[in-house]
């Protein structure tokens, strides 16, 4: 792996999601995932350069395509724990272009466009749907078919036990989704549902929730965290901190938010990449 390549490892879940996208949408729909030990990402960082050229130039990744060869990238991330404790595992995606290539052989590279090897990611999974203005099918990121009925029963379950009093649990939680353009969608039907079983079910003075306005997925800026910082503040905590304390690396890993402007496409992002929604603030999700 080339002294000059470095693989940052995002910590910010949509930002994530949307370069994973980004990718797809240009053309590096074949792929394949795992979840590594932290301690052996490195390792796998250098196999996967050594084996399918990820730290490829943009120039050798044009020379390789006029051959007929495909491109691969790797992308990272580390999902954040809700204790503070430091992460242990690092998830990463392969995309592979159309072309030869050796992962072809030994990896199994599943097709994003297929309808059962669709990118999935904590209960959300990438699909192409047709865009509001135009018809024309769009990447975009929506509830697996068993999250979203999780929620539309959950909110039915709300609607009907009013003992429950779960009406801001769910508001909040609802609410704080990632806003690509198939969740939002998803989250207008199950607020439609929820509101038609509260008038069904509760009583005429029990007001509805008030809902705060559910925000798009503007062009976000890649945030994360070298992995050879990672890796390296990690090692320094285990020799540090007693096996069985709690925490396992110091704080204040520093993050990497490239300088681009606020509607650009991220440094690491593919050319030509684009978003799934405009960029305007904030939306009212429909109850439609």
């Amino acid at each position: 792996m080339s002294s000059r390549f470095e693989i940052t490892v995002h910590t910010s879940r949509p930002a994530f999601m949307q370069r994973v996208a980004d990718f797809v949408r240009t053309g590096h729909h074949r792929w394949t995932s795992g979840e590594v030990p932290l301690d052996r990402a490195h390792a796998l960082a250098q196999k996967f350069a050594a084996l399918y050229r990820i730290d490829a130039t943009r120039g050798e990744r044009l020379r390789l395509k006029r051959s007929g060869i495909a491109s691969a990238h790797l992308l990272m991330y580390t999902r954040r724990s809700h204790d503070g404790a430091k992460p242990r595992t690092i998830l990463w995606f392969l995309l592979v272009t159309d072309g030869e290539h050796p992962a072809a052989a030994l990896e199994t590279l599943r097709d994003a466009h297929a309808p059962g090897e669709r990118i999935r990611l904590d209960g959300y999974e990438l699909v192409q749907l047709p865009r509001k203005d135009s018809g024309a099918p769009a990447w975009t990121w929506r509830m697996t078919a068993h999250k979203y009925q999780s929620w539309r029963e959950r909110v039915v379950e709300c609607a009907r036990k009013p003992a429950l009093r779960a009406e801001h649990d769910i508001t909040k939680k609802l609410y704080s989704v990632p806003g690509f353009a198939g969740i939002r969608s998803q989250v207008g039907f199950i607020v439609g549902l929820w509101r038609r079983e509260w008038k069904r079910r509760r009583a005429a003075g029990d007001a509805f929730p008030k809902l705060p306005p559910l925000r798009y997925v503007q062009r976000l800026k890649s945030v994360g965290i070298p992995l050879s910082q990672l890796t390296r503040d990690a090692a320094r905590g285990a020799e540090s901190v007693p096996p069985n304390a709690p925490g396992a690396t110091k704080p204040g890993a520093s993050k990497i938010v490239p300088n681009d402007a606020p509607h650009s496409a991220p440094a690491d992002a593919p050319e030509g990449a684009s978003v799934d929604a405009p960029t305007s603030a904030a939306s009212t999700v429909s109850s439609a």
